[in-house]
């Protein structure tokens, strides 16, 4: 497992998107999807139940 230290405006963006730190470590740890983008930028992409994914 890892251990993880959100920034400032990471934690800023959670909180004005109403997501938890917790579906972000889910998201991370087990992913639906990863997509490399071009900048090198790694996104984790996973479907939150109780954020309204299914």
């Amino acid at each position: 497992m890892y251990d993880y230290e959100f920034s400032e405006h990471a934690s800023d963006m959670m909180k004005e998107c109403n997501i938890q730190e917790k579906w972000v470590k889910t998201a991370i740890g087990n992913p639906d999807e990863v997509e490399t983008k071009e900048d090198g930028t790694v996104h984790y992409i996973k479907s939150i139940e109780q954020y309204g994914g299914g």
